[in-house]
């Protein structure tokens, strides 16, 4: 993965314009000193504190693109999601509904918008099918140990995501116990070492007041609705997605992004249908 360089994430991001909320009781001890004093909100610039209903006018997502996505029921959550994904998608450019459409096709897959990490729970067969189900040009199937060892690995998150990730992403080998520390975590389900590694320089350039070890401490990613939905945007913009999002009859586009995302083809049905979905309902 491209480690980021962008100039625009070195600097505090500019202020305003700003809409008013109602100031939420604080729910994270570590930023209430920072937005005691706020009764607004920036449509970009510092994030918004826990729980901020914020009024954005030009918000880009909207709860009927999340319900269509996520075919989830509880809006009391995406009222909660809503706030943080404007205030990102402002700053990383996610704002088209093209874009929208390609993000929430692949966060609808990975977790269905849900601030949550990896489980790994997989029986015999799902293993297989997500992590060793094709063969290479070798006629070899990746991770060989799932098929020569599957009792090890089934019903064992522990011990295979530190196989299945090892030696990669900047992960150690299946002994560092990398696999199972940097599994996915998130809406977008950030996965690898490298990418916590390239979050934490991310997030601490961008807000130098909030710094976090994120490689240290990787579940303050799931702790905190906030960066489990920062951390979507800037994996987003490390990956430079957004030059991957475009529209055709083939759906080549959703393929591509998915290729990022997942790394593989994994739901990939499923992220057609839905970015069909929310095109067809919401345009382009």
């Amino acid at each position: 993965m491209a480690d980021p360089t962008d100039d625009q994430t070195n600097q505090e991001p500019e202020v305003g314009p700003w809409f008013w909320f109602d100031p939420p009781e604080p729910q994270e001890p570590d930023f209430a000193a920072v937005y005691k004093s706020w009764n607004m909100c920036p449509l970009s610039g510092p994030a918004l504190p826990s729980g901020a209903k914020c009024l954005i006018s030009s918000a880009v997502f909207t709860m009927e693109m999340l319900t269509t996505a996520a075919k989830r029921s509880d809006t009391e959550y995406f009222q909660q999601v809503l706030p943080w994904l404007n205030t990102y998608a402002d700053i990383y450019k996610v704002n088209t509904k093209l874009r929208v459409a390609h993000f929430l096709a692949q966060t609808a897959s990975e977790s269905s918008l849900a601030n949550v990490k990896e489980k790994l729970m997989y029986s015999v067969k799902d293993m297989l099918a997500i992590f060793s189900n094709k063969p290479k040009k070798d006629g070899t199937y990746p991770h060989p140990k799932l098929r020569e060892t599957p009792e090890k690995y089934a019903m064992h998150p522990e011990a295979l995501a530190n196989y299945v990730y090892s030696n990669r992403m900047h992960n150690g080998n299946e002994e560092s116990g990398d696999g199972f520390k940097y599994r996915g975590r998130g809406v977008i389900q950030l996965t690898g070492k490298c990418n916590y590694e390239g979050f934490t320089r991310r997030h601490n350039n961008f807000y130098p007041k909030d710094q976090h070890d994120f490689v240290a401490k990787p579940d303050l990613i799931t702790d905190y609705l906030r960066y489990g939905i920062e951390a979507a945007f800037v994996f987003w913009d490390m990956n430079n997605i957004n030059a991957f999002c475009t529209d055709d009859p083939q759906l080549k586009g959703v393929e591509a992004v998915t290729s990022i995302v997942n790394g593989g083809d994994n739901a990939l049905r499923h992220r057609k249908q839905v970015y069909q979905l929310l095109i067809n309902k919401f345009g382009k």
